[in-house]
């Protein structure tokens, strides 16, 4: 499972509950980081973000319903995020700190 809008989309339309869907996305996350160390610098504040929104999910401080539009909004940015760095011309490393 990658992190991206189109694979939240496709869970949207799955059965099952939502809380689920977040973790093994989230989880997906974790995977990238971990496998993809060079974009680890661009990845890594969105996965501290999507923590938070697990962990307030946890809490009942949110819906599963919110969580995912959350979670959708994290994996724009994430694509978003790498585009501009893939366009930038800097190494993921600059574009991080950039």
């Amino acid at each position: 499972m990658t992190f991206d809008e189109k694979t939240l989309e496709g869970l949207r339309n799955e059965r099952g509950p939502d809380e689920g869907k977040v973790f093994n996305v989230v989880r997906s996350l974790h995977h990238e980081l971990e496998e993809g160390p060079a974009t680890a610098p661009v990845l890594r504040p969105i996965a501290e973000r999507a923590d938070r929104i697990l962990q307030e999910l946890e809490q009942q401080n949110i819906t599963d319903l919110a969580a995912m539009d959350y979670i959708a909004a994290l994996a724009k940015e994430s694509e978003d995020a790498l585009k501009a760095g893939e366009d930038s011309g800097l190494s993921a490393r600059a574009f991080g700190i950039c």
